[in-house]
């Protein structure tokens, strides 16, 4: 699975997100099921019908 980097010029806090229709995202293509580095804002503007919000994962109680 391809991981997209935040590059330089994008500013704010990042969530991880998973691709769910194909992307084409600063001249790199994804896949569903590919997880991609985004801000709030990019990934409004792309639509839940392109990328959705990955579930942080629970810490295993010991």
């Amino acid at each position: 699975m391809a991981t997209r980097k935040r590059t330089a010029a994008e500013a704010g806090p990042t969530a991880t997100f998973e691709v769910i229709s194909n992307l084409s995202l600063d001249n790199e293509d994804y896949v569903p099921g590919d997880t991609v580095e985004l801000t709030e804002e990019q990934a409004i503007e792309l639509g839940p019908q392109v990328v959705k919000p990955v579930a942080a994962k629970a810490a295993k109680p010991e």
